[in-house]
C-alpha cells in the first residue's frame, strides 16, 4: 500500500516536501525562532508535531521509495467516539504539563553538564560526547530554554571553537556559515546566540510590564466594585501607588535597554579599533574583556585602548574592563592577579580612567604579564623574553624575600640570564572530629617554579607542542604538569623527579 505524504506538515514548516533532515531541522529552527513554546503554546505543538512528522517521513524513506509528487493529505479516521471540550482540555494540559517538566530536567543536566565542561580539559572523549549530545532530540527540546540561552551568552569563542560544537549549533540554529562579520565561526556563532538571548530578556521585561500593567487594571476593577465596603482604604492605596509601580517597572526596563545599549556600543567600538573583546555576566555582574594578542603588542594594544576610550566619552558607561592576554593557559590567574598559591601582581581590572593613558597602562600590563608568565607559564617563555624580562623579574623578586621560598638561577646554555625567587605556600594541617591528623601539613609550589626548579636540577623535560605544560621523565616513568593538572604541586612530590 502507497504511502501519502501529509502535505500540511510542509506548510507548517514552509519548505517543500524532503527526505533531507538537515533541511527539515534549519526549517524547525527557523519557525521556533518566531514561536516559543511560553508565549505561543498552541502554535509550538503544531509546529513541534510538524517537525516529527517530518523526521519520521524522512526515515521511513530510507527503507523504502517515496512518492515525488504532492500527495492528498491522509484522511481522519473516524470512529464512533469523539472528545468532549473538557476532555480535550485536560488532554492539552497534561501534555504540556509533562512537557514543562521534562524540559526544566533537560535544561538542568545540560546547566550541569555545562559547568563541568568549564572545569575541566576538552578530551576527545568529552567533545565527542557534546557533539552527539547537541545533535540529540533532547537538546532540540530546550535549546530556546532561558537556562542553554544564558550559558552560551556567558561563553567565550574559545569554548565553542571545536567542530563538534560548532557544526550541530550551526544546524540546530539555522545559523549559516556563509554570514559575514567581525571573527572567526565561533565568534559570528556567539554574536548569534547572545542576540537571541538579550531579545529573550527584553521579551520577559516587555511580558512582566504587560503582567504588572494588567494587574493594575484589574485592582481598580475590584476597588471600584467594593467602592462602599471596608476595601475602600485599600483601593485608595492601590491607585496613589499605581503611578510608583509603573515608575519602577519603567525604570528596571531603561536600564535594561542601558545595558543592552552599552554592550552594543562596546562591540561596535572594539571592531573599529580592530581589538579582541568579550563580554560575560559573572554572578549578575557585566564583565568587559580586552585581550592583547602577544606580549610584543602591549604596547601598541594599550596606546589603542586609550585612543578609543578618549575619542568615545560614551564608553564611560562600561565602567570598568578586565585586560588578559589571548591565548594564554590560565586566563583567570592573570586577570584575578593570582589564585590560593600566589597574589604577588594586581588584578587586571581597570576603571575608565586608568585605560586613558596608554604609557601607564601598558607598564602595568607588561609588568602583571611577566609575573604570570614567570609562575604560571614559564614554559612557554622566548629566548628573547627570558633575556628582556629576567633581570627585570630578578629585581621584582627582591621585593619578595620575606617571603617563604628559595631562589634558582636560571640559563640559556652556560649563560647565566637571572636569578627567581620560588616561593613556597603551605598548607595547614587538617584535624578530624576524633583528633587524628587527616592531612599533614605541606608545601606548595606554582606550575610555572616547578618548570624553573626541574630544568635548573637538570631533569628530562619536554614542553607540549600546544604549549599547555610540559612532560618531565625518569626512567621509564613520566610526569605531566601544566593546564590539565592545574596551578601548582606540593613540592614534595615534585622534588622526587629531579
Amino acid at each position: 500500500m502507497e504511502r501519502q505524504i501529509p502535505a500540511d506538515i510542509w506548510d507548517v514548516l514552509q519548505i517543500e516536501p524532503t527526505t533531507d533532515r538537515k533541511k527539515i531541522r534549519r526549517a524547525y529552527a527557523a519557525g521556533s525562532r518566531m514561536v516559543h513554546p511560553e508565549e505561543k503554546p498552541d502554535e509550538f505543538r503544531v509546529l513541534y508535531d510538524a517537525y516529527q512528522a517530518a523526521l519520521k517521513y524522512a526515515a521511513e524513506c530510507e527503507e523504502s521509495a517515496c512518492p515525488s509528487e504532492e500527495t492528498e493529505a491522509p484522511e481522519k479516521e473516524e470512529t464512533g467516539e469523539s472528545k468532549t471540550p473538557d476532555a480535550e482540555q485536560d488532554v492539552l494540559t497534561a501534555f504540556f504539563q509533562d512537557r514543562v517538566k521534562k524540559q526544566e530536567q533537560r535544561a538542568d543536566f545540560f546547566q550541569e553538564q555545562w559547568e563541568k565542561l568549564q572545569d575541566s580539559y576538552r578530551t576527545k572523549p568529552v567533545l565527542k560526547w557534546w557533539g552527539e549530545y547537541l545533535r540529540s532530540e533532547d537538546f532540540q527540546e530546550i535549546k530556546w530554554h532561558p537556562l542553554v540561552l544564558a550559558a552560551f551568552a556567558g561563553a567565550r569563542s574559545g569554548d565553542l571553537k571545536y567542530e563538534e560544537f560548532l557544526l550541530p549549533l550551526w544546524d540546530i540554529y539555522g545559523f549559516q556559515e556563509e554570514e559575514t562579520g567581525y571573527g572567526d565561526d565561533a565568534e559570528k556563532l556567539l554574536r548569534f546566540l547572545r542576540s537571541e538571548h538579550d531579545a529573550w530578556l527584553l521579551r520577559k521585561q516587555k511580558q512582566k510590564q504587560e503582567e504588572e500593567e494588567a494587574a493594575g487594571r484589574n485592582q481598580m476593577l475590584v476597588a471600584l466594585a467594593l467602592l462602599f465596603c471596608v476595601l475602600v482604604p485599600m483601593m485608595l492605596y492601590s491607585y496613589l501607588t499605581r503611578d510608583q509601580r509603573q515608575e519602577r517597572s519603567y525604570q528596571t526596563g531603561r536600564e535594561l535597554e542601558e545595558d543592552l545599549n552599552t554592550r552594543k556600543l562596546f562591540r561596535s567600538c572594539a571592531k573599529q579599533y580592530g581589538l579582541l573583546y568579550d563580554i560575560q555576566t559573572v554572578a549578575n555582574s557585566r564583565v568587559y574583556l580586552l585581550y592583547y594578542p602577544d606580549y610584543e603588542q602591549i604596547d601598541a594594544f594599550c596606546g589603542t585602548v586609550a585612543e578609543m576610550f578618549r575619542e568615545h566619552e560614551e564608553l564611560a558607561a562600561v565602567g570598568r574592563v578586565s585586560i588578559c592576554a589571548d591565548g594564554i593557559a590560565f586566563p583567570e590567574i592573570m586577570m584575578d592577579g593570582g589564585d590560593m598559591y600566589s597574589d604577588l601582581t594586581e588584578k587586571q581590572v581597570y576603571s575608565v580612567e586608568e585605560l586613558l593613558d596608554g604609557d601607564e597602562l601598558a607598564a602595568r600590563v607588561r609588568e602583571s604579564y611577566m609575573v604570570y608568565m614567570f609562575n604560571y607559564e614559564a614554559w612557554n617563555l622566548t629566548e628573547e623574553q627570558y633575556r628582556e624580562l629576567g633581570p627585570l623579574y630578578e629585581k621584582l623578586c627582591m621585593e619578595w624575600e620575606d617571603r617563604e621560598g628559595i631562589w634558582s638561577s636560571l640559563y640559556i646554555g652556560e649563560e647565566k640570564i637571572c636569578r627567581v625567587f620560588m616561593a613556597t605556600y603551605t598548607d595547614g594541617a587538617t584535624e578530624r572530629s576524633d583528633g587524628h591528623v587527616q592531612r599533614a601539613e605541606s608545601s606548595w609550589i606554582t606550575v610555572g617554579n616547578i618548570w624553573h626548579l626541574l630544568c635548573s636540577s637538570g631533569a628530562d623535560v619536554q614542553v607540549l607542542e600546544d604549549g599547555s605544560g610540559f612532560q618531565v621523565s625518569r626512567g621509564e616513568e613520566s610526569r605531566f604538569f601544566g593546564a590539565w593538572q592545574g596551578t601548582a604541586e606540593e613540592l614534595s612530590e615534585v622534588e622526587a623527579w629531579y
